[in-house]
Formats: structure tokens, C-alpha cells, sequence
């Protein structure tokens, strides 16, 4: 296994790192010890939120320098099962919020082509959606 940590940004404590979040990185670890092969990306998002007919990006800044603090994160995995077999890619995000602390990771699994879309990047440019 290999881990690149090439960011770090601030995450509510209780009812997300600690509870959802945790249990999403736990159930990607799960899914890596069976498959063949794996790479997961993950990043923040910072999304808009809808008032009236108008949308904005609204977000806090902590710290003296102003730290953004991303209003959701996104977890995208690359899963090749058994070797020499297709990959197929899943995909969640998460609010940067407290979540119950038994919210099911089920309701936050989005197409990968929605997290392209909203970090503005092509995540698995060769992979299918």
C-alpha cells in the first residue's frame, strides 16, 4: 500500500471526521483488502448553495491566514476486483457538517461524473462513469 497526503484542510470534529467520515475511510480500507487493485482520490469541494433563483459559495475562514474551510469532501475510488479484470469507480460526498452518528454512507454515493463536475477535474480520465 502506498499513501500520498498532498493537502490537508479542516474538517468538523464530532459527527463527521470522527463518526461518517471515519466510517467512509473505513469501509474504502475494507474494499481495498479484497480488491486486486485500488486508487482513491479524495479532495474538498466547496459548493454553492441555491437562494431563491440564484446560487453562491458560501464558506468559513478560520485562523489568522484565513484558512477556507470546504463546505463538503469527496472520497473516488478506481476498484479493479481480480487481476486483468475491468475497474468501475465509485464515488461519494460528504457534507463538511455533523452527521448523525449512524447516517447511512449509501445516501451520500454520487456518480463519479457529479464529483468531476463539481472539483472541475477529471479524476479517472480513461475509467468509465
Amino acid at each position: 500500500m502506498v499513501f500520498y497526503s498532498v493537502f490537508f484542510t479542516p474538517q468538523v470534529g464530532v459527527g463527521f471526521n470522527r463518526h461518517a467520515w471515519n466510517d467512509l475511510e473505513k469501509k474504502v480500507r475494507s474494499i481495498a483488502r479484497r480488491a486486486h487493485n485500488v486508487v482513491v482520490v479524495t479532495g474538498p469541494l466547496f459548493l454553492p448553495i441555491v437562494e431563491g433563483n440564484k446560487k453562491k459559495v458560501v464558506y468559513e475562514v478560520i485562523g489568522s491566514n484565513n484558512v477556507a474551510v470546504p463546505t463538503h469532501f469527496f472520497k473516488a475510488i478506481a476498484i479493479q476486483e481480480k487481476e486483468n479484470a475491468p475497474w468501475h469507480c465509485v464515488a461519494w460526498v460528504l457534507p463538511n457538517m455533523a452527521l448523525p452518528e449512524t447516517v447511512q454512507l449509501d445516501k451520500f454515493q454520487v456518480p463519479l461524473s457529479a464529483v468531476e463536475r463539481a472539483a472541475g477535474l477529471k479524476i479517472f480520465p480513461n475509467l468509465p462513469n
